[in-house]
């Protein structure tokens, strides 16, 4: 399915059981969209593509927001998405990320208002042209409450690329997952300054 606007739409008021797509959906707005006046109340699963934003404001009828599972593919390109809810992707499961410019953001391209359990693979891009951040902290998923697990193809600590001599390095955190920009030329304490997107 290619949507002109979005995929899967829950609004209005909508209060449905459980959402789950098994195909491919493309968004020209969003992927998946949940207005915050709807619920969804055993969340969105995915076991196949999902492509575009996806913001899922609503909840799931028992005052917490809805969740977001994923086996398949979930393609958030350079937006920024949004879930209210939990955050689960199971080994099978891909998430990627087309990276603008750090300082292009606004805040990160990933904000979970729950849990995030991380399993399976995180696919990152980054534009043609990217450049060095410098040294700083980029944080790729903000999360609300506590995060488990890691991507199974990036260890903490790991380097996802090197640019203009920066080398970024994943992080996880107790909460979040950061990139690490760090300048070997620099002392290594310069490396937790902020690029202004610290959780």
């Amino acid at each position: 399915i290619t949507a002109s606007n979005d995929g899967i739409s829950v609004v209005g008021g909508g209060n449905v059981n459980r959402v789950e797509n098994a195909g491919t959906i493309t968004g020209g707005l969003h992927s998946a969209f949940v207005d915050v006046n709807s619920q969804v109340q055993n969340g969105i699963s995915n076991t196949g593509v999902l492509d575009g934003m996806i913001e899922i404001f609503g909840g799931n009828g028992s005052g917490g927001g809805s969740d977001l599972l994923n086996s398949g593919t979930i393609d958030i390109g350079q937006s920024l998405s949004y879930v209210t809810g939990n955050f689960t992707q199971q080994s099978t499961g891909i998430f990627k990320v087309d990276l603008m410019q750090f300082s292009s953001y606004f805040g990160s391209p990933m904000v979970i208002g729950g849990n995030a359990s991380l399993d399976g693979v995180l696919d990152l891009s980054f534009i043609a042209g990217f450049v060095s951040p410098g040294a700083g902290v980029f944080t790729l998923l903000d999360v609300s409450g506590a995060t488990t697990g890691t991507f199974s193809n990036y260890a903490d600590g790991e380097t996802v690329g090197v640019y203009d001599g920066a080398t970024l390095k994943i992080q996880y955190t107790a909460n979040d997952v950061n990139l690490i920009s760090t300048i070997p030329e620099l002392d290594a304490g310069a490396a937790t300054g902020a690029l202004g997107l610290l959780a």
